[in-house]
């Protein structure tokens, strides 16, 4: 618990993608007991690094994330409020996302700086 908000999840909670690759990501809410329970409102997603992570909020509230291109580390965040009533009360959940390299699909020539030759 971080203040009021109550950040949960199954674990691992952390997926690795190549720099061309994509997932979609829903999201499910379950009561103490682990059955299904409702929220108030659609949830609200946020990537902490918007070079390495592109997000689109599909219309059933599921997220669909893709690699923009540079490697390295970001996270994607979903908030949702589960007070039904006019209160609010915000669940959060955390996926550590991975960027990394793709397959090797060309290769490049470095020559050195021209000598003499003795």
């Amino acid at each position: 618990t971080i203040g009021r908000n109550i950040v949960e999840g199954t674990l691992p909670m952390a997926i690795t993608i190549t720099a061309s690759q994509f997932f979609t990501a829903a999201v499910a809410a379950v009561d103490a007991r682990g059955n299904p329970a409702t929220l108030d409102g659609p949830p609200t997603w946020v990537v902490s690094d918007p070079a390495l992570l592109a997000l689109t909020v599909e219309a059933d509230g599921s997220a669909r994330v893709a690699a923009v291109g540079p490697t390295g580390n970001a996270q994607l965040t979903v908030s949702a409020d589960a007070d039904l009533g006019e209160g609010t009360r915000t669940l959060s959940g955390l996926l550590d996302v991975t960027v990394a390299p793709g397959e090797a699909v060309a290769l490049t020539i470095t020559p050195s700086v021209p000598q003499e030759q003795v």
